[in-house]
């Protein structure tokens, strides 16, 4: 079947082997791509981290691995602070590409008009395909499912967020004396600083996510290759010129804002 046209919008919708195929290895192809721009970003976030180590006196002697640098817990880094900007300018360029990837794993849906690896997996699982069928895999199921609930949590400003923050400014206001004013006098505290220890929490995080995120491709490529019937090499070719990211959006855009219902649900 694969793309259709339903009341105004655009839907791939899976019908036979092919469409799997189809469906399954543009995720693969994207989730890779994604992995290998997030494993950039963390990586100069690491030369960064390791300039400010050098800055805080920390000097560490022969070779020494990314996974050893960013575990080591040191009292030099503990009272060491980097600027707000500079944080936020390496976590959240990391953090932009996860959120992309968490929505890719574990954006599930009704009417899988999102297009996820758990909305594929449950549409192989209930559906009847010849020549698919679904491969039960525990492990595969528990790194999914914690991507659907990471991802719902960090998409939205909820109220779970908005409870801690407020009782977050209650203790800044027993142990620092501060003033949370939202009358008349509308009081926004804002701080330039950050302790390096936080930075270092980060990319012990993103390291993490990154070992997960290919276990889970790991997965799809199985996925794939059990539909296929044969095994598959990754073959990397390096483009001379790639404006799909641009072009793509633009044009996914445009196709999402014609669903008369979606113009109207705000109205």
């Amino acid at each position: 079947m694969g793309k259709q046209i339903e009341k105004n919008r655009i839907k791939f919708i899976i019908e036979d082997k092919d469409d799997c195929l189809m469906y399954l290895g543009h995720i693969l192809e994207y989730a890779y791509k994604k992995h290998n721009v997030h494993w950039e970003l963390f990586l100069e976030s690491v030369r960064y981290y390791a300039h400010e180590l050098d800055q805080a006196g920390c000097n560490f002697r022969g070779d020494i691995g990314i996974d050893q640098l960013i575990k080591i817990e040191d009292e030099k880094i503990l009272n060491k602070d980097i600027t707000f900007s500079k944080y936020k300018l390496f976590t959240s360029s990391m953090r932009f590409v996860e959120m992309e990837i968490r929505n890719l794993i574990g954006d599930f849906s009704i009417d899988k008009r999102s297009i996820s690896y758990i909305n594929y997996l449950d549409i192989i699982k209930k559906g009847k395909f010849k020549g698919v069928a679904y491969q039960h895999s525990p492990q595969r199921d528990k790194l999914v499912k914690e991507y659907n609930e990471i991802r719902n949590y960090d998409s939205h400003f909820t109220s779970d967020k908005l409870c801690e923050w407020i009782d977050f400014r209650i203790e800044q206001v027993k142990n620092f004396n501060a003033e949370f004013e939202f009358g008349k006098e509308f009081s926004i505290h804002i701080c330039d600083k950050i302790p390096l220890e936080n930075f270092r929490k980060e990319l012990v995080r993103n390291l993490i996510f990154s070992f997960e995120l290919k276990e889970i491709i790991e997965f799809m490529k199985h996925d794939f290759e059990h539909v296929l019937g044969v095994k598959i090499n990754f073959n990397i070719i390096e483009s001379h010129f790639d404006n799909s990211c641009v072009t793509i959006s633009q044009k996914g855009i445009e196709s999402h804002q014609k669903s008369s219902k979606r113009s109207q649900r705000y109205i």
